[in-house]
């Protein structure tokens, strides 16, 4: 599955200025947030109000983009559910987790919201201690495809 050395296959044109990258437990799917201008000045014609969730499925080992759907302001980070069918985007402005689905093959924005404000305390940390890492604040199950091939679960 993996070949040595690492090369590069394929170039993929994101939305301007990606913030957070996923790619699917199953490999099926690549889920990219960027910013796509919100970041720029007031004044500048290519600010955008919000930023893009876009969705890419790979067959055959190549990637191509399904679709593309606004975003939240400033959001930051991005992961698919265990099961492959659910990406979670976070909305920083917005202080919230924003649920999108992959629907007939589609991502479409479920407009649920999940606030993040319910694990920070006033100064904005996490009330618990998180010895390894940021603490996650929604409580909405999760999974990282692990680069070695294992089961990280097992």
């Amino acid at each position: 599955m993996c070949k040595r050395p690492l090369r590069a296959v394929q170039q993929i044109s994101v939305p301007a200025t990606p913030e957070g990258v996923a790619i699917s437990p199953d490999g099926c799917w690549i889920a990219v947030q960027s910013m796509a201008g919100f970041n720029l000045l007031a004044g500048d014609p290519g600010r955008n109000k919000l930023g893009k969730v876009a969705l890419y499925s790979i067959h055959d080992n190549w990637a191509s983009k399904v679709n593309e759907l606004p975003g939240g302001e400033a959001a930051q980070g991005i992961v698919f559910s265990q099961d492959g069918k659910t990406v979670l985007v976070q909305f920083d402005v917005e202080r919230a987790i924003a649920i999108y689905a992959i629907r007939d093959g589609k991502l479409v924005d479920t407009g649920e919201r999940s606030s993040s404000r319910q694990g920070q305390s006033r100064s904005g940390r996490c009330r618990d201690s998180c010895e390894n890492g940021p603490c996650l604040l929604a409580s909405v199950p999760v999974s990282r495809p692990s680069l070695s091939g294992e089961n990280p679960s097992s």
